[in-house]
């Protein structure tokens, strides 16, 4: 079989980019879609409980119901993705499809982050209802294959259980907490701290140490997950029979 072209019956896994590209063309959608309801509200007489209902309905279903209908939202449509039950690859039921997106919107590029380093490229709120974002047939069909399932295991090597790894990144992550929260009060004027009153330089200060907690965040949680960290680092299998 030429290398290019897909293997038959495997599942080729969405890969970070499209999925961040898929993200971005909902949100774009989903705006689109609140700026015309926006205009209707307007020019509508509906009374202040009925606007809010209609935005949040909107608003809760537009993804939600699609990915249990189609098997994909607009943006995932479009990258040539769908979203699936992992194991049976049937599509998600309505409430399964509504908690995943709850998730997804309340955590945010947490939740993306939990993709870098699961077996089977799961962010966190796939792993919630035990989704999977693949590769559609069609897209496959064109040659883009996607990405194939991580061996997390290292050969030679054994790492830390789940559960320890994960108390692991808890707490480096609550240790970053509190230096990003020092660092912060140490740099930042006592009116933008105290008062919220900010300058530019404390702006720029502040978006700084956001982009440090996150790389330093990121570098946490792919390390403790493959046990490199202080706490939960992997050992080496000895072999039996030397």
């Amino acid at each position: 079989m030429n290398n290019n072209e897909p293997s038959p019956g495997k599942t080729y896994f969405a890969n970070y980019s499209r999925r961040i590209q898929a993200a971005l063309l909902d949100g774009i959608i989903l705006v689109i879609f609140f700026v015309g309801l926006i205009v209707l509200a307007s020019n509508v007489e509906l009374s202040q409980w009925m606007k809010i209902s209609l935005f949040m309905l909107v608003g809760l279903l537009f993804e939600p119901l699609l990915v249990s209908m189609t098997g994909a939202s607009l943006g995932h449509h479009y990258k040539g993705l769908r979203v699936e039950k992992d194991g049976d690859g049937r599509n998600l039921n309505i409430f399964e499809a509504l908690f995943r997106f709850l998730i997804k919107s309340v955590l945010g590029t947490f939740s993306l982050v939990f993709f870098l380093i699961t077996k089977r490229h799961k962010a966190l709120h796939d792993m919630v209802v035990n989704s999977v974002v693949v590769m559609n047939k069609v897209s496959i069909k064109k040659g883009f294959k996607g990405t194939s399932e991580r061996v997390i295991e290292e050969s030679g090597f054994k790492n830390a259980s789940k559960l320890r790894r994960g108390m692991m990144i808890c707490l480096y992550t609550f240790l970053l907490l509190i230096l990003t929260g020092l660092l912060s009060y140490s740099l930042t004027s006592m009116d933008c701290f105290n008062y919220n009153r900010c300058s530019a330089l404390d702006n720029g200060i502040e978006s700084l140490i956001g982009l440090v907690f996150t790389g330093l965040f990121l570098i946490i949680v792919y390390y403790g997950w493959h046990s490199r960290l202080l706490g939960c680092r992997r050992t080496k299998i000895e072999n039996e029979h030397t």
